[in-house]
């Protein structure tokens, strides 16, 4: 998969989980809330975004370096010890 054929989630990952994402937000999911209401209208692509991504039968290491290194993510799962399919389905809850 091409970061191209989410560019919700470039713009989610990208945009909004920054090197310094902390200092706008107290916790990952109140990022997604943040970019959510920032991005109201982007909410419905980000979801569908997130399924196909989810079912691209991707192994978990594929979709860390797909979130991290593609798609320029600084919220690195593993030094929290969750899983990136974990991550990828509470953001996913948490836009519905």
């Amino acid at each position: 998969m091409k970061e191209h054929a989410v560019p919700t989630l470039a713009l989610l990952f990208g945009a909004y989980f920054h090197q310094d994402w902390q200092i706008d937000a107290m916790s990952p999911l109140d990022n997604v809330k943040l970019f959510a209401d920032g991005e109201a209208g982007s909410v419905g692509a980000a979801r569908a975004e997130l399924d196909l991504l989810l079912d691209a039968g991707m192994t978990e290491e594929e979709l860390r370096e797909f979130v991290v290194r593609r798609l320029r993510s600084f919220y690195d799962l593993t030094l929290v010890g969750k899983r990136m399919r974990t991550w990828l389905e509470e953001v996913r809850d948490a836009l519905s």
